[in-house]
Order: C-alpha cells, then sequence, then structure tokens
C-alpha cells in the first residue's frame, strides 16, 4: 500500500470524459499512489482499471448522498492508514505533476489546494491560472478568505490527514466542500494555495456549479446554498451566525418577483472579477 491515496467518484455522466481523467493520472511525474474509486452507479469504470501499475480500490457507493460519500471516502482513508488524500473529480483532468506538487507541499501544510484551468475540453481551454488572478502562490490560506466564498473543491485539493479530524456533513448542505474545508481550518488546519500545478476544471451541463454568468436561477440557487453554509457553521462557531440572519433576512426580501431582478440588475452590473465559487450571490458592500 502506497502512503497517498487518490480519491474520485464516477458517476454514469462522468463516462463520456473517463479517458482524459485516467491520461492525466497515467501521465503523473510521481507513480506511488492508489486510486480509490467510489462507484455512484457508473456502469463502464474499465478505463480507470487499464491504469498499469497503479492500485485500484473500486467501492459501490450507489445510494449514498454526496456527504455521504465524501465521508466514506476520508474515513476510508483513515482507516487504512494513508498519510495523504489528493481529490480529483472524473470528469476533470490534471497537470502531470499535481500529485508530486501536493505531495511537496503537504510536507509543510495539512491541505494544498490548487489553481483551475478552465476548459470545456482538452482542446478548449478558456482560462488558464484562474485563481492565481486574486490569490498569490504559497499563500496561507486561512478561514477569513473562505467566509464569504470557496476556492476549495473536491478536484483540486489535497490533505495530510496527520492533524486531519473526522467530521460529520449535513446531508442537506450543496456546499460540501466549502464546509469540509471551512470546519478544518476552523479546528487548526493549516492550508496553502499553490499556481505551480493545476486541476482543468471541465464546465458542461452536468457540473453541479461551473464558473459561468449570473442568472436567476444561479442566483436562487447561490442564496440556498449560502443561507444553508452559513446555518451549519454556525453551529460550530458563532462568528457565523451573523452571516446566516443576514442571508436569511436577505433571502426573504428575495422572494418577490420584482425584487429579485432588481438584485440581480445590481450584482450584474457590479460585478465582481474572478469571482471564486458562490462568491458572486451575496451582500455586497
Amino acid at each position: 500500500m502506497n502512503q497517498a491515496l487518490f480519491l474520485t467518484v464516477v458517476y454514469p455522466e462522468c463516462e463520456p470524459f473517463l479517458k482524459d481523467f485516467v491520461s492525466s493520472l497515467a501521465r503523473q511525474t510521481v507513480k506511488t499512489f492508489d486510486v480509490l474509486l467510489l462507484n455512484d452507479g457508473c456502469k463502464d469504470t474499465l478505463p480507470v482499471h487499464e491504469l498499469e501499475n497503479i492500485p485500484i480500490i473500486e467501492i459501490n457507493v450507489f445510494n449514498k448522498t454526496p456527504a455521504q460519500i465524501r465521508e466514506y471516502g476520508i474515513r476510508y482513508a483513515i482507516e487504512k492508514g494513508y498519510k495523504y488524500i489528493i481529490f480529483g473529480d472524473s470528469d476533470d483532468w490534471f497537470d502531470e505533476n499535481r500529485i508530486e506538487v501536493s505531495l511537496d507541499i503537504l510536507s509543510n501544510y495539512d491541505i494544498v489546494v490548487n489553481d483551475l484551468n478552465i476548459a470545456y475540453d482538452i482542446d478548449c481551454v478558456i482560462k488558464k491560472k484562474y485563481f492565481s488572478e486574486r490569490i498569490k502562490d504559497m499563500q496561507e490560506v486561512k478561514i477569513e478568505d473562505v467566509i464569504d466564498k470557496n476556492l476549495f473543491g473536491l478536484s483540486n485539493t489535497a490533505i495530510k490527514l496527520d492533524n486531519i479530524k473526522m467530521i460529520s456533513v449535513d446531508e442537506g448542505l450543496i456546499a460540501i466542500d466549502w464546509f469540509i474545508y471551512s470546519t478544518f481550518l476552523l479546528t487548526g488546519a493549516k492550508a496553502c494555495f499553490t499556481a505551480n500545478t493545476s486541476t482543468y476544471y471541465r464546465q458542461h451541463s452536468d457540473n453541479t456549479i461551473g464558473i459561468s454568468d449570473l442568472t436567476e436561477d444561479k442566483l436562487r440557487r447561490g442564496l440556498l446554498v449560502k443561507l444553508k453554509h452559513y446555518h451549519e457553521m454556525s453551529k460550530l462557531h458563532n462568528r457565523y451566525t451573523k452571516f446566516y440572519y443576514e442571508y436569511k433576512e436577505l433571502a426573504s426580501q428575495l422572494d418577490d418577483q420584482a425584487m429579485i431582478k432588481k438584485y440581480l440588475h445590481e450584482l450584474i452590473e457590479h460585478p465582481i472579477e474572478f469571482p471564486m465559487w458562490w462568491e458572486e450571490v451575496g451582500i455586497r458592500g
């Protein structure tokens, strides 16, 4: 067994993208890692099993919620004695040095979060080094940096398990990764951003959030996400209580169709350049 575990979830909608995902794992400069394949209803996982000289553990997690799947994967790694987890979405692909850079930084930090290249496909990369527009290479990421936005995703993070405490995630949460990493930071974990490697973050119709123009549907969904996030985080730290009540009040005001159209217009008229996840939707000023 290797010390590092690459953890991914496969599901039916990711099958067209598995070839790119697998190819990027095969090209990694570091080969000493296992792959945990959590199968949420995917019928064809053969491409992953064709990875040469890389141990593959496939476990069926069908009928589990996204929160339960995250918890299961982390708990599995802890119980099996792995030291590191590198997370990656099965519809994305990665720079060939992603695992090497992640493990190197984890020698000094508990969490590493890497940059994103926004892409539609291998031949259509929209924006490289997206997060570097907002954050410096090797900058420590603190809890204050992710109060009203998130840059931690399942596809661009890795953790060292030494100082990570197992947590429970409410099944109603949508922004699960935001909650998980905020909790890790609150409990003392140290995180670092790196621009020295990137995840190619694929934009497609089944992508949970994506990075795209703000619409009324995205605004409504974002408000719900933030309300749920702040509600759960307020149970852990009272600094989140005021955010919960602010967003609860905002959500009640936007029940009116005319109000939400006005609010959406204001957000679009005063855009945030290179917004992080959920940042566009919120209280400005």
